[in-house]
């Protein structure tokens, strides 16, 4: 058995150094995956998650091979539930575009896992509104440029789409001081209304903010009503049928207007999962202020008018909020910036049924006030539990993701997690949720120029695929186990495992061909080294094997009472996933790291 060992080492650092450069999740904070990174600028980058698992990605790219050069060109990728990349790097070209500025448009997913883009679009002449549908193999379903919804020269800007529930396509968008919306035939794209649904404010201007799909094939959509430079710009809302007939009143619901939302400010809402849809926000006036309302399929506030302020605290301001929404328990979330003149945090605050603040009325700190700007405050639901996530930064180009997990009570669940740690700019953050659990992030990075990068967060608060431990210290003197569970995904069931350690660290751990591992070589008569030659032994049990039909697979660090081991050391593991289908054992990617101490 023993003189197998260097042979079966030999094959399977051979096979890891063969493999070609292969883009997935990371486990390395320091490098995230990067989905674009030419060196010109590309940016806003916006996700959809796919119905089953993996998600589309989109951007601007400053290209100066386009035609015209540096026009903002559309580009979008798509990602399998792993992370790697299903078309080539870089992504595939959606629009050839002229514009030497960006606005903001929309991505959707349809039932059909297909990807819905809405753009400004300049490629015929003038400038209109174009709608395009992508299927998963990166083609246009609509034909070649989509389809345009305008033909006018009056100001368009910020269109939106959603894909209802009865298979139509919905898209709005700012047409001068109005917002019009049309209704496409999913299959061709065709418009399927006579006319435009055209909502006209009684006085001054609605600007298209945010649309969903809802119930029966309806849609919701955000309205941000304003007037002159110096007037109060509200927050408005109106549900539309299949048909187009108005479901909440004639008139938009006025959802805020006891004050102003910030200029330029245009928010967003979430549906609640059935009729509905909750809303966050935050004003300029009477004060910079986080509030959230929700309102029923009828068009009810639950809250009460004007929302509900995220907190009573008046030493500091709020901004930025992220909602979220828990049907089952019909909780409303808010996680928010909150400063002061000289100060920063990120805070979160939960809402019962009737609107009543739970954690306390001032919320819960989740990152204290400090020096450092805290910015992108976002988040997902599991349940009623909230991973929370935000831009740290200490200064200029000093950038850092992070995150923190808070249980039903506020309390928080572990301690902060670096999701992004390279010293670069990040901004235009986002969060979603992904059908295996996973949260979603992608982000704008100033890397090479701007770039587009994404990380995914298990549920366990990691990074890459997880690695779970059943403890964090282990006794000297008693002695105990410490079982590490893998959990590779039903994809990967079969695959060969195989957990090594360290006592180093994490960082910056070492490269295998394309795949980092996440533990550093601590020498030549160290553990990383003694626990690739002594697998499956007495200490390291069942550190080699094959994955079950569900894709998971353990291994046990079994410590004797009374161990000769220095107080204090973190033993690190992560394990390795090797490939067999080929005949040959590839290395495909590593777990997070996972450590424990050893204490007396």
């Amino acid at each position: 058995m023993n003189s197998a060992r260097p042979i079966l080492l030999a094959t399977l650092v051979s096979s890891a150094l063969a493999l070609p450069a292969a883009a997935q999740w990371s486990n390395d904070p320091t490098s995230n995956l990067a989905l674009a990174d030419t060196a010109n600028e590309e940016a806003q980058p916006k996700q959809a998650q796919r119905p089953g698992g993996g998600c589309y990605v989109s951007w601007f790219h400053s290209d100066p091979s386009g035609s015209p050069a540096f026009g903002y060109d559309v580009y979008l990728q798509r990602l399998d539930a792993d992370g790697n990349e299903l078309w080539p790097h870089g992504g595939v070209l959606v629009a050839d575009r002229g514009f030497s500025s960006t606005q903001d448009y929309g991505l959707d997913v349809d039932a059909n896992g297909d990807a819905l883009l809405t753009f400004r679009d300049d490629r015929l002449g003038g400038v209109q509104i174009t709608a395009t549908k992508v299927d998963a193999s990166g083609s246009e379903v609509w034909g070649t440029g989509g389809v345009q919804l305008t033909n006018t020269t009056n100001f368009l800007a910020a269109p939106k789409i959603a894909a209802t529930s009865d298979g139509a396509v919905v898209v709005a968008w700012t047409q001068d001081s109005t917002t019009h919306v049309q209704r496409l035939d999913g299959s061709t794209g065709a418009a399927t209304w006579a006319n435009d649904v055209v909502l006209t404010p009684t006085s001054g201007n609605y600007g298209a903010s945010d649309l969903h799909a809802s119930n029966n094939g309806s849609v919701i959509l955000a309205l941000q009503k304003s007037g002159s430079f110096a007037a109060p710009r509200h927050l408005h809302a109106q549900k539309l049928s299949s048909t187009g007939a108005p479901l909440w009143g004639a008139s938009p619901l006025v959802v805020f207007d006891g004050g102003s939302l910030q200029f330029g400010n245009f928010p967003t809402f979430i549906t609640d999962g059935g009729a509905g849809a909750v809303f966050g926000w935050y004003t300029s006036s009477p004060a910079l202020e986080c509030r959230a309302q929700r309102v029923t399929g009828n068009g009810t506030e639950v809250f009460a008018h004007n929302g509900v302020a995220a907190s009573t605290n008046a030493a500091f301001d709020r901004v930025d909020p992220w909602v979220g929404y828990d049907p089952a328990t019909r909780a409303v979330y808010l996680v928010y910036e909150e400063l002061s003149l000289s100060t920063s945090g990120i805070s979160a605050q939960k809402f019962d049924v009737a609107g009543v603040r739970q954690w306390t009325n001032n919320g819960v700190a989740l990152v204290g006030q400090d020096s450092e700007e805290h910015t992108n405050a976002r988040g997902v639901l599991r349940g009623t539990e909230l991973a929370a996530f935000w831009v740290a930064s200490p200064g200029f180009g000093q950038d850092r993701v992070e995150s923190l997990r808070v249980d039903t009570n506020g309390a928080a669940i572990g301690s902060v997690l670096g999701v992004a740690t390279a010293s670069t700019e990040k901004f235009r953050l986002s969060s979603a949720l992904a059908a295996d659990g996973d949260a979603v992030l992608v982000w704008q990075d100033g890397g090479s120029s701007e770039d587009v990068r994404a990380q995914n967060v298990t549920a366990h608060g990691t990074l890459g695929l997880p690695l779970t431990i059943d403890g964090d210290t282990l006794s000297l003197a008693t002695g105990g186990t410490r079982t590490m569970s893998i959990d590779g995904g039903p994809d990967r069931a079969g695959f060969l495992y195989f957990v090594v350690g360290t006592t180093a660290g994490t960082s910056p751990g070492f490269d295998l061909g394309s795949v980092h591992v996440p533990l550093s070589d601590d020498g030549p008569g160290g553990y990383l080294l003694w626990s690739i030659y002594n697998f499956n032994s007495g200490l390291l049990s069942n550190s080699l094997g094959l994955l079950d039909g569900a894709g998971q697979g353990t291994a046990t660090f079994n410590l004797p009472a009374g161990a000769n081991a220095m107080v204090g050391t973190v033993v690190h593991h992560a394990a390795g996933l090797f490939d067999l289908g080929s005949g040959f054992a590839v290395l495909e990617t590593m777990t997070n790291p996972v450590g424990f101490e050893l204490v007396p």
